[in-house]
């Protein structure tokens, strides 16, 4: 799957991913399931 994305966005993502020690996929996953648990709320 492609996800189009600004560089700035792009920018964010690498820099969440380096303080997490986890690679950009992750990092996203990571934020995806995050929100989902929130919606459940």
């Amino acid at each position: 799957m492609t996800v189009r994305i600004t560089e700035d966005e792009f920018d964010l993502i690498s820099d969440v991913s380096m303080k997490l020690g986890i690679s950009k996929s992750d990092t996203i996953i990571q934020a995806v399931e995050e929100l989902a648990q929130r919606l459940e709320e």
